[in-house]
């Protein structure tokens, strides 16, 4: 099963991994870096986690010029694409379309296929993808019987195609961090294997429960705004340090910004504005897990004042940042 990038204006080979190779350990994930500068000041970056059967992939990429990346997998594969930054119109082998909005999860299922990334010029742009052979998949989720309520495992078994955006899922703040959790790997070396598996059953799992939500959830709203609404969450999920404003937002997603505010409120129980701040403070919690100064996590979630950063912390919290390091520091000395 081979996974392979290639630009094709260029005619430049990104990457090209054989996910059977024998060199392979099963058990071990292994690491591919590629760096390139391209033609007239563009560059790219793939990371790649792999082993056998599996390969994470994160590439960026910043063309000077309109360039297609053609990513072709061998034999039959399960794939989650998702678009982190800038903007891209994916074409599959039979010339079907797919528009890659920011922030929305494609659950693919293909028998060996070519796709074609056509990356806009003079704009950053970055995608994640999780590729794995079908025998990958059915092997992971054996012992799993909550798997057997999903629409696409289904689809898997019975072998029935599942291309680009027939199936998708806006990220939330849970499946960002699963996905952000797998492409880092941050795990010990001797478990990173395992934990990697872990964190897959965790992320379809989250899948599965935002499908089970959408469905209990029945509103009058119709499904184009519904997946309008969605994909304005998703983009907030992502953009949450600098966010749009309602009306930038509206503009985004083509739609009218009161059905937007009324539609955010009536899915999600909570506001747009509201919905940007839980998001700062659940990663302010996370900073200071990490030790970051009360300076450095105003900056890095967007606060132009350190003092309205505090008062917020404080509100949602009880207590004020410069608290919350100190009793870090406390239970930290307190286990050694």
């Amino acid at each position: 099963m081979n996974v392979k990038s290639k630009l094709i204006e260029l005619d430049r080979i990104i990457y090209n991994v054989n996910l059977y190779d024998d060199k392979l350990i099963a058990e071990r994930m292994s690491n591919l870096s590629v760096e390139k500068d391209l033609h007239k000041d563009s560059e790219i970056s793939s990371n790649l986690i792999y082993t056998k059967g599996l390969c994470l992939i994160d590439t960026s990429i910043k063309p000077k010029q309109q360039l297609t990346d053609q990513i072709s997998v061998s034999e039959d594969y399960i794939q989650i694409f998702c678009m982190m930054d800038g903007c891209s119109v994916g074409r599959r082998s039979c010339h079907k379309k797919c528009q890659f909005n920011l922030g929305i999860m494609h659950l693919v299922y293909c028998k060996g296929l070519e796709t074609t990334l056509e990356i806009v010029s003079q704009k950053k742009s970055r995608y994640l993808s999780v590729v794995m052979s079908r025998n990958y998949y059915l092997s992971l989720f054996f012992h799993e019987p909550w798997i057997r309520h999903s629409k696409f495992y289904r689809s898997v078994m019975e072998e029935k195609t599942v291309g680009y955006g027939e199936i998708t899922c806006p990220l939330d703040s849970s499946s960002k961090r699963v996905l952000n959790e797998l492409m880092l790997q941050g795990f010990p070396k001797r478990h990173a294997k395992h934990l990697t598996d872990l964190k897959l059953k965790e992320l379809f799992l989250h899948i599965l429960i935002k499908f089970s939500e959408a469905i209990t959830n029945k509103t009058s709203i119709n499904r184009e705004d519904y997946e309008k609404i969605e994909a304005a969450k998703a983009y907030i999920t992502l953009h949450f340090d600098n966010p749009p404003t309602a009306k930038e937002l509206s503009r985004m997603v083509f739609l009218n910004e009161l059905k937007l505010k009324q539609g955010f409120k009536q899915l999600y129980n909570t506001s747009i504005y509201a919905y940007v701040i839980q998001l700062k403070m659940e990663k302010a919690q996370t900073m200071l897990a990490e030790k970051h100064t009360v300076q450095e996590m105003a900056e890095i979630l967007g606060y132009k004042s350190v003092s309205h950063f505090i008062s917020t912390f404080k509100k949602t919290f009880g207590y004020t940042p410069k608290q919350g390091l100190l009793e870090q520091n406390e239970k930290y000395t307190g286990r050694n």
